[in-house]
């Protein structure tokens, strides 16, 4: 979790649009709370049991 928490919030940053008082890009709460914590820890241990099986 610790390196896709930082590459969240730089995306979050960097994906924001703001175009003639419009603006549009990741929510904070999408960006720090599913990419930076829920998907790493979900698919990390997932990620390491698929390696352990594998010959």
């Amino acid at each position: 979790m610790l390196g896709y928490l930082p590459a969240a919030l730089v995306g979050l940053i960097l994906l924001t649009v703001d175009a003639s008082g419009l603006s549009a890009g990741p929510t904070p709460v999408s960006a720090i709370g599913l990419v930076g914590v829920v998907y790493p820890a979900a698919f990390g241990p997932l990620g390491a049991l698929v390696g352990n099986r594998l010959p």
